[in-house]
């Protein structure tokens, strides 16, 4: 019984050695499993997946994966962009399972910590190190991680003002209006289609005002949010037609297209203030020759005034002016289109003409033929004072005249508006000269009739040509030479009104004015003046003197000075011929 027993024990030792040495064979032979928190030596690190993914700046990356270390301080992120160039980003986990790890992408995470750039959007392999026995392990993720902007999904331009952008010390500027743009400047691409992607110098916020008219050596940039993008100092080398694109990350916005001009906002309008005046220049330098200067009494007119003087009256012709206004603010209209088109929209074609213009023109010219056919056949107007002045547009004879003021104050407002119409557009812009609708067609062509309706019916006016005057003891004796002259007209000369003033005999048949049909019209008038006491006085016989006759209807016309003589033959003082 008793070495039953021992044997029992011996056994049961024996066994339990047996289990013991079990055990402990596999540390001794090195396949024993590690430390809570290692991975084993035959089944490395594996990373199977990324959530999120796309991520924004800020955001949580959670790695699924098996053999990860427990400890989050044994892993190391990596985080490498697509530029050769660019650093990779280190990050630690802020927690760490045998199946998966945590980790933050920072708000102001910077690739490059000497410049202090932020990290660009873009895709970025991520790859795991997890310490341990040299050589480390490592474990890259199947996928590349894709950093986005936190401002949305969208990229889009909703506008840029000014469409049109004019070069300021050889540079342009504008903003982009829009969504998706990220507040961090620099993941904001301004991309010029067929050009590239020039590099912007960012800042934060509104360009000071201080600074507008400044003069930028470089592309600058400011993300006023994101909405609105603000950009100054884009080179002149990029003038024309383009299309602006913004890129935040993979995501790019529809092509938006603006116009870089050529030339400044001016120029239009300087080409065709220019031409016009060159225009005029040519034109005064072919009549310079055959037109001699034009000289009213001891005053002198250039050429320009004798364009719009009447030489029959020595007045300011209103239907001259209203077809050289006409002429002339239609040859500036199309040169300014023509330039604007050409030079800041880059289309090298000729113009439209606009409709309605070239009725307003023809309007314009039959007005000025059949006022000097009405002229022609019922007399001119009226002289009125000695020299012709801007009150000759809306008078006959020294009278206001309702039909003449109604025709120069239309023109005026017709041309002014015209002209407003078409420098009130952005040269940019513009695609033809404002059109005329068929009512102001209409109105134009009321104006000029009731214009060339009272020359019709309104009297012919005085016009004086010449006048010899002498004395004769007590009296003095005037004759008048000219046109229009009534046989009762009243007569002052100075400021004297002459009553007691004799008509001798009837004018002569050869005396009747035969280029009007009025009655008691003549070309000369024969008159004596009696009982006026100033014409006894030497010293003002001598003096220079001017005659105004006044016709029944009320047109006057003024004579050039003249002096009495006591000589048997007349003075004469010739003044228009």
């Amino acid at each position: 019984m008793k070495a039953a027993s021992h044997l029992g024990k011996f056994v049961s030792t024996q066994a339990h050695g047996l289990v013991a040495l079990g055990l402990l064979l596999p540390f001794v032979l090195g396949e024993a499993q590690p430390v809570s928190g290692q991975p084993t030596n035959d089944q490395p690190p594996t990373i199977t997946s990324m959530t999120p993914n796309p991520v924004m700046r800020g955001g949580i990356v959670t790695v699924k994966g098996n053999n990860f270390p427990v400890d989050p301080t044994k892993i190391t992120v990596l985080l490498t962009g697509t530029e050769a160039s660019q650093p990779p980003l280190k990050l630690t986990p802020s927690t760490a399972h045998n199946d998966s790890f945590v980790f933050q992408i920072p708000w102001n995470a910077e690739c490059d910590p000497v410049r202090h750039e932020p990290c660009p959007l873009g895709a970025y392999a991520m790859e795991a190190r997890f310490e341990g026995k040299p050589p480390p392990l490592a474990a890259l993720a199947p996928d590349l991680l894709q950093l986005v902007s936190s401002a949305g999904n969208d990229v889009k331009i909703t506008a840029v003002f000014p469409v049109v952008s004019y070069p300021y010390h050889e540079t342009f500027g504008f903003s982009i209006l829009g969504e998706g743009f990220s507040r961090v400047p620099n993941d904001n691409i301004l991309v010029v289609e067929n050009i590239g992607e020039p590099h912007v110098t960012w800042f934060m916020g509104v360009p000071p005002l201080a600074e507008a008219n400044k003069k930028y050596d470089r592309l600058s940039g400011w993300v006023v949010s994101s909405r609105e993008l603000v950009f100054r100092g884009l080179p002149q080398s990029m003038q024309g037609k383009v299309n602006l694109r913004v890129r935040v990350g993979a995501r790019l916005s529809e092509p938006f297209p603006i116009i870089l001009a050529q030339v400044p906002y001016w120029v239009p309008f300087g080409v065709a203030a220019g031409s016009l005046l060159v225009l005029a220049g040519c034109l005064f330098g072919l009549i310079r020759s055959g037109v001699s200067v034009y000289r009213v009494v001891d005053k002198t007119y250039g050429l320009a005034q004798a364009f719009f003087i009447d030489p029959e009256t020595d007045t300011y012709s209103l239907s001259k002016f209203q077809f050289y206004w006409w002429t002339a603010l239609a040859i500036f209209g199309y040169v300014y289109l023509t330039i604007a088109r050409s030079l800041i929209q880059g289309v090298f074609e000729f113009a439209p003409l606009p409709s309605g213009l070239p009725s307003l023109l023809l309007v314009s010219a039959t007005t000025k033929v059949l006022a000097q056919g009405i002229t022609s056949l019922r007399g001119p107007k009226g002289a009125g004072d000695i020299h012709p002045s801007f009150a000759d547009f809306v008078t006959t004879g020294g009278i206001v005249s309702a039909e003449r003021t109604q025709f120069f104050v239309w023109t005026l407002i017709g041309g002014l508006g015209f002209l407003f119409l078409v420098l009130a557009r952005d040269p940019g812009n513009v695609q033809d000269l404002p059109s005329l609708p068929d009512s102001f067609l209409a109105l134009m062509g009321i104006s000029s009739v009731g214009y060339l309706g009272g020359k019709v019916v309104r009297k012919p006016g005085p016009v004086i040509n010449e006048v010899g005057a002498r004395t004769e003891g007590e009296s003095a004796h005037v004759e008048i030479h000219g046109r229009n002259l009534s046989r009762h007209a009243g007569v002052s000369i100075d400021t004297d009104d002459i009553t007691l003033l004799r008509v001798l005999d009837p004018p002569t048949p050869d005396d009747k004015d035969t280029q009007t049909q009025e009655p008691d019209m003549y070309t000369v008038l024969r008159m004596d003046i009696t009982n006026f006491a100033k014409t006894k006085d030497l010293a003002w016989q001598q003096s220079p003197h001017t005659l105004t006759i006044t016709n029944p209807d009320g047109q006057t016309a003024t004579s050039w000075p003249f002096t009495f003589t006591s000589r048997e033959n007349t003075q004469s003082v010739i003044l228009n011929h």
